[in-house]
């Protein structure tokens, strides 16, 4: 399809945009290219486009539209609009459009680049997610949130500008990018959960420092939340400030890379996953001033075998995980050994003051909803969680005990080994500083002795998920093997990463779509090879499948029984034929062909 714009008034188009300008007239292939409606939204008409429907690698959004002879400012793009299309490669967004809604672009796998006009106030959910190729965006200086999963699993997008317009950074938002770098403005008083987790590439976070909420004191290149004293996002150039309290959930998740971790002295708490999946990590070494180490915060450390604690043995004893979906675990269960239950409830914590201009708040157990815990996203989700790790057999764990307070002896080492007993639970009040001592110091601290914790190998996960779909390694491959029961429209894309690495989407698990009873639409993918039995069988609001596919080869039986009466199947011209043979085959419904090249 010709573009509508023609190239030698390419220039003059765009000062129009840029302006606010567009003629109202478009031609005929325009029209059918944008389909362009009034909608409501509360309560109100307004213009929107609703779908793309054309084939332009080059895409400017036109800034008005004439419904039945009445010229309309397009200020809307709907949800779905641009979803799974793979010949856009850049679009811009003219300063009509104040909102772009859930998905607008989502799984646009060839788009490289987004201009977007600074009328545009609000971006919905996912908007630019697994769009893997791109690597050049424009936000709009009146954006006040990027949006829960907005660039998730853009892997080429390795650097972008956050406006001072923005005050909120939602949940995933950044989740396993390329981003080499980021930096947040004064702007930003609320970053969510998982925003920057599994970007791999990130060296260099920091944070404007006019901000009130956030800093990167120190450079420390992590950023830390200042009412908290709490680290929340670390990479792997990023250094613990010994002026911090706590290290949060999953702060150097993937991301810690160094051989040795000492935690400073006044680090308290170390949070659920925070160095989980350190695969250069061998040995730790944790402060008297920890008193607390949530649930798998050392979890998928193949390499780690030597911990050194520097406090006293009365101390280890009493150091815990928390809390935690009912279980109460001693230190040792984080390292593979067996735990105990202890229902005895743990009432407030006071910690030892940090030796800092400014005293931290007092520390309470954390409850499952704990604000500063990642939250799971709303299905369809985009935060894979680690896969849980089944309960260890006993082992024996060798720790060397370093008291804080000078020993007059050698520091002990003790062999701990789990039992059935249930391990005492320390007091409420309870500090960790250890007793006064008028044991004169001696002159020369003794060597550190030798020891080593055997660390039990938790699994490389095999699975993941994206936008609510779970996805698991097949050999070389991947298979969708579970769609999220509220799906609608599902664009399976043609890759994804598991573990770091990336591996091709080849197949659908038979019973992937079994609870997807919303689904109207499926986008099949370019390496899509085979659709099992029955796969969407009863799937009564199915009337649209696109297939992307060029080496589609087999439906099997079934596959597409029950669905619509009337479907659209979209598929490639080079397949035409060998496609049209299969799907009538497969198909008992009336079916719509459209070929595009």
């Amino acid at each position: 399809m010709k573009r509508f714009l023609k190239d030698s008034v390419s220039f003059f188009i765009a000062g129009l945009f840029a302006s606010g300008l567009l003629f109202s007239s478009i031609t005929a292939e325009a029209k059918e290219a944008f389909d362009v409606q009034l909608i409501k939204v509360d309560g109100q008409d307004v213009c929107s486009l609703v779908k793309y429907n054309g084939q332009d690698e080059d895409v400017i959004i036109p800034s008005t539209y004439t419904i039945e002879e009445t010229e309309y400012n397009i200020t809307h793009i709907s949800a779905d609009a641009f979803t799974g299309d793979d010949t856009v490669k850049s679009v811009t967004i003219p300063n009509t459009v104040t909102t772009i809604g859930n998905y607008a672009f989502a799984g646009c796998t060839v788009l490289e680049k987004v201009v977007m006009s600074d009328s545009v106030t609000s971006v919905g959910d996912y908007v630019f997610s697994a769009c893997v190729s791109l690597d050049d965006v424009t936000l709009s200086n009146s954006l006040k949130k990027i949006s829960t999963g907005a660039f998730q699993y853009c892997y080429n997008l390795e650097g972008i500008t956050i406006p001072e317009s923005v005050e909120t950074i939602g949940d995933s938002a950044f989740f396993n990018t390329g981003l080499k770098s980021i930096n947040i403005p004064a702007s930003v008083t609320s970053i969510e959960g998982a925003v920057f987790r599994e970007c791999s590439d990130l060296a260099a976070i920091t944070v404007d420092s006019s901000n009130t909420k956030y800093d990167s004191r120190n450079n420390c290149n992590a950023i830390i939340d200042k009412d908290s004293f709490t680290l929340l996002y670390a990479c792997s150039k990023s250094s613990i400030p010994s002026d911090i309290s706590k290290i949060g959930d999953y702060a150097f998740y993937k991301s810690y890379n160094q051989a040795s971790l000492i935690i400073p002295n006044n680090i308290q708490v170390i949070g659920e996953y925070a160095f989980a999946g350190s695969e250069n990590l061998q040995s730790i070494t944790i402060p008297s001033s920890v008193i607390r180490i949530n649930k798998g915060a050392f979890d998928q450390n193949l390499k780690l075998d030597m911990i050194t604690y520097k406090g006293t043995q009365e101390e280890w004893e009493k150091l815990k995980v928390e809390i935690y979906d009912d279980e109460a675990r001693t230190v040792a269960s984080v390292f593979g050994m067996k735990y105990s239950p202890d229902p005895t409830p743990t009432g407030t914590i006071t910690p030892t003051p940090i030796p800092t201009n400014t005293t931290p708040p007092t520390l309470t157990p954390l409850p499952t909803d704990d604000p500063n815990k990642p939250t799971a996203t709303s299905a369809p989700t985009a935060t894979p969680k680690p896969t849980a790790t089944p309960t260890p057999e006993p082992t024996k764990v060798q720790v060397t005990i370093e008291p804080t307070a000078t020993p007059t002896q050698e520091p002990v080492i003790e062999e701990v080994t789990p039992t059935d007993t249930p391990v005492p639970t320390p007091e409420a009040t309870a500090t960790v500083t250890p007793a006064a001592t008028d044991t004169p110091v001696p002159t020369e601290a003794p060597a550190e002795p030798t020891k080593k914790v055997k660390a039990k190998p938790t699994k490389v996960p095999t699975s993941t998920t994206v936008s609510g779909n779970t996805y698991k390694i097949k050999g070389k491959e991947a298979a969708l093997t579970q769609v999220s029961k509220k799906a609608s429209n599902v664009v399976i894309p043609s890759v994804v990463k598991i573990g770091g690495k990336k591996y091709n989407v080849t197949t659908v698990s038979a019973d992937a779509f079994k609870s997807a009873n919303k689904l109207s639409s499926i986008t099949i993918s370019q390496n899509i090879k085979f659709i099992p039995k029955n796969a969407f069988n009863g799937k009564k609001n199915l009337s649209k499948i696109i297939v992307k596919s060029n080496v589609l080869k087999t439906i099997g039986s079934g596959a597409f029984s029950g669905i619509a009466k009337k479907v659209s199947i979209t598929i490639p011209k080079k397949n035409e034929k060998a496609y049209k043979k299969l799907f009538n085959k497969a198909v008992k419904a009336k079916i719509t062909y459209k070929i595009v090249k």
